[in-house]
């Protein structure tokens, strides 16, 4: 009995990390050689719409911006890094718009 409680907890992983990054309905663009990295998906026009994670590197591969994406708008959290990799700047979205902004 303990054991058939436990099989959910053991079969999420797997089937998140097949998944991805990337929500349902959407493909996982560029990587850190691209320079950035995001989750899209097409529009009723083929229009490429970010949906998801996003993260954007440097020329030397250093993670420079993190974030998410909201069918096309910034949503939540997004980090910021200077060029030595020391946090600069966390800022909040909703809907594309800044709502908050958190100084390290």
């Amino acid at each position: 009995m303990r054991i058939a409680g436990l099989l959910p907890c053991l079969l999420l992983p797997v089937l998140a990390c097949s998944r991805g990054p990337c929500p349902p309905d959407t493909e996982l663009r560029g990587g850190s050689q691209a320079r950035q990295q995001s989750c899209e998906y097409q529009d009723s026009n083929g229009v490429s719409i970010k949906h998801g994670p996003f993260i954007e590197w440097d020329a030397e591969g250093h993670k420079r911006v993190e974030g998410s994406y909201r069918d096309g708008k910034q949503e939540g959290r997004w980090t910021y890094w200077d060029e030595s990799g020391r946090k600069i700047l966390e800022r909040d979205y909703r809907d594309g718009a800044a709502v908050a902004e958190v100084n390290p």
